[in-house]
């Protein structure tokens, strides 16, 4: 692991074998939400069928697992098991010189300027301790992340940072691009060196991403929730935890820690024959993502150049011809388009869970309201879509963006609306397989109601998942820095299970998660 300290203790393999055996024949999927848990199936696990885990509403389902010929160092994984475990303590910390604090404000000043998001990396060192276990890398790569949420933060005279921001991270920068480093770039004394930092990973991953509570959830939880809810549903979703963050021992307060969408994410769930597929970022770029137009809308992003897309290109950057995905847009907009044509290129039982899961998290910044936020693969062994879950950080009563009234939950689950866009559902694939007069309704019913009785809409299980971060961080959140334009008491965790704080913080007037969990159950039992 390169640079990377560890301090492991003894593992005893055949016991913990002995133990997930037993695990795996009495409760399949009650863990399903943790990292690492390993399969027979990679991703086309969960599909609709009699050899599935769980089963409610008649609907069986299997959690997303690891696959099993996912290849890495045994203690990477374990590390990667621990790092993401709803148990885990953490606290990441950061140290960074002014001089690269300052230069990531000048990054964000030419490319803002310009229209752009700056791509270059600077330079800090980084310690994660995990259950009070310390594992420093150094020379990481970190710069700004996000699209609306990137500001100034940092006041060159005092030197002091004045704002929280995103932050992406990479163990694999090598720093030594002339075009951005200048008389700085890095000089390798060898390619072996240059190659093994390109090759470093910590805990299996490439990198990491960091956000703080943007949209002001004093839960902390529902977006780690929502993403273990997709993944025990059979949905991908990246795994996401809690973590105090120090940077120049300053803390900046409790940030989520986000497992990247890119090639490890696809190695780690599909096996070997369905990794070599295009992998797309989809969001609000050259337009909407309601995959009507493929005109202008696909391609590889250059902040450089300003080249922004709809969808994104993630892998195979040197030799995809989008032919992919230019099929997929083009079989979901043909005129009289049949079931056939729609199952030869989309994973249909991965389509309406993705849908089902999302209703019942009410985002209306998603893929169905809004066009936005979520990736699609392309299995290499049958091309088919694989959609995948992504940002979802405005769910459950979260008041950041209500367009519908009451925070979604008045939402119809057949609906040809697509209320985020304010508009007609523009989304064909939408339209042809879970409205009224959809393909799918039936079956997309029975996900729907498996997903309505399932564990995930019963409020005491959000509050168990709740009360552990709570333990672990509740005394975390609050911030060193003198922070410009935000309140601070705006940076809280309610110790009320019920969260009634949530309306009561500032202007959030975000919705309670029970409040929203018997809303949005009230409004689909009226539905049908």
């Amino acid at each position: 692991m390169g640079n990377i300290r560890k301090r492991f203790s003894c593992i005893f393999l055949v016991i913990m074998l002995v133990c997930l055996t037993a695990c795996n024949k009495g409760e399949a999927g009650n863990n399903s939400g943790n990292a690492g848990e390993k399969g027979s199936e990679g991703v086309n696990a969960g599909n609709i069928s009699e050899d599935n885990t769980n089963n409610t509403a008649n609907v069986a389902y299997t959690p997303i697992k690891m696959s099993d010929d996912f290849k890495a160092d045994k203690e990477e994984l374990a590390l990667y098991e621990s790092l993401f475990s709803s148990d885990s303590k953490i606290k990441v910390t950061v140290d960074i010189s002014d001089e690269e604090l300052r230069k990531i404000q000048e990054d964000y000043d030419r490319y803002s300027s310009k229209g752009s998001k700056s791509p270059i990396y600077r330079k800090c060192n980084m310690t994660f301790e995990i259950n009070g276990e310390k594992y420093t890398i150094e020379e990481v790569g970190v710069r700004m992340k996000g699209n609306t949420s990137r500001t100034d933060f940092y006041n060159e005279n005092s030197m002091s940072v004045y704002a929280l921001i995103h932050f992406r991270f990479s163990f694999t920068q090598t720093f030594d691009n002339e075009e951005y480093y200048g008389e700085d770039a890095k000089v390798w004394t060898s390619e072996e060196e240059r190659q093994a930092r390109k090759d470093r990973t910590f805990a299996t991953l490439e990198g990491i991403e960091m956000k703080w509570n943007h949209d002001l959830d004093s839960t902390y939880t529902r977006e780690i929730y929502a993403y273990e809810m997709y993944r025990d549903m059979g949905v991908l979703a990246p795994n996401c935890v809690l973590s105090q963050l120090v940077v120049s021992g300053e803390s900046y307060g409790v940030y989520k820690i986000y497992e990247p969408v890119d090639k490890v994410f696809i190695k780690r769930y599909f096996d070997k024959q369905d990794r070599d597929g295009d992998l797309y970022k989809c969001t609000w770029g050259s337009g909407p993502a309601n995959y009507t137009n493929a005109s202008n809308t696909v391609g590889i992003k250059d902040e450089d150049k300003k080249k922004f897309y709809t969808y994104d290109l993630k892998t195979n950057k040197k030799t995809s011809t989008y032919e992919s995905i230019k099929n997929l847009i083009s079989v979901i907009n043909k005129s009289g388009v049949t079931k056939e044509e729609l199952e030869a290129v989309v994973d249909i039982d991965n389509w309406l869970r993705f849908e089902a899961v999302s209703y019942f998290l009410g985002m209306p910044d998603d893929l169905r309201n809004n066009y936005n936020n979520h990736y699609v693969y392309f299995r290499s062994s049958d091309n088919k879509a694989v959609f995948i879950a992504y940002d979802c950080e405005i769910c459950m009563g979260i008041n950041s963006w209500n367009p519908t009234g009451e925070y979604m939950t008045k939402s119809d689950p057949y609906s040809s609306k697509a209320y985020g866009a304010n508009g007609n559902q523009e989304n064909k694939l939408i339209v042809k397989t879970i409205t009224n007069s959809g393909f799918y309704k039936d079956e997309y019913t029975k996900i729907l109601d498996a997903v309505a009785q399932s564990k995930w809409m019963d409020y005491s299980n959000f509050a168990e998942r709740y009360r552990k971060n709570y333990v672990h961080y509740a005394g975390r959140v609050g911030v060193d820095i003198e922070l410009k334009n935000m309140k601070k008491q705006w940076l809280t965790m309610s110790e009320d299970d019920t969260f009634e704080e949530d309306g009561n913080i500032g202007q959030i007037g975000n919705m309670t998660v029970k409040d929203f969990m018997s809303k949005i159950l009230e409004n689909y039992n009226s539905a049908n």
